[in-house]
């Protein structure tokens, strides 16, 4: 798959979802990438392409639950160490950990929250009982993200070492 490609499919997945979360995605890429993103978006817009939702969830290829996750970022969030994960992971806003924890069975999961202290684990299990239903395009995009993340934090491993333990 071409680099192009790629920004194409992306800026069709971001095209569905609402304003203020593209918004938000947006915001945490580096400047080239979001300006490119921003005008393949505005050629959608152009088109009169109208966003919906199965458009989003069309274009992935992996199906958890009621969420259907891109296989390449499931993937790579599972082969990437646990302490790379929690780097990640630790500054999130509480809500986005529990939506992230929510949309897979992560294999590090307990190692993650194990690494919380007490009170934090009761906020995160106190947002995850509160959890919306949540568009599949939108969690599909926020396990995206989070894979990008890591990506460009570091190297990540493959499964024979990762999610092994946490430094405390």
């Amino acid at each position: 798959m071409t680099e192009n490609h790629s920004y194409r499919m992306a800026a069709l997945k971001l095209h569905g979802l609402h304003p203020r979360d593209r918004s938000w995605l947006l915001g945490h890429l580096e400047q080239g990438p979001r300006h490119l993103l921003q005008n393949l978006i505005k050629e959608l817009d152009a088109l009169g392409l109208v966003p919906a939702a199965e458009i989003s969830a069309g274009l992935t290829t992996y199906p958890v639950g009621n969420y259907i996750l891109d296989e390449d970022a499931v993937r790579d969030i599972q082969q990437t160490h646990a302490e790379l994960v929690w780097k990640n992971f630790a500054p999130l806003p509480e809500r986005l950990k529990a939506i992230l924890l929510h949309a897979y069975r992560w294999q590090w999961t307990a190692l993650i929250q194990d690494k919380l202290e007490p009170h934090e684990q009761s906020r995160l299990l106190r947002h995850m009982a509160q959890l919306d239903p949540l568009k599949p395009a939108v969690c599909a995009s926020l396990v995206q993200a989070f894979a990008a993340a890591l990506r460009q934090t570091g190297p990540y491993g493959d499964s024979s070492h990762a999610a092994t333990g946490l430094d405390t």
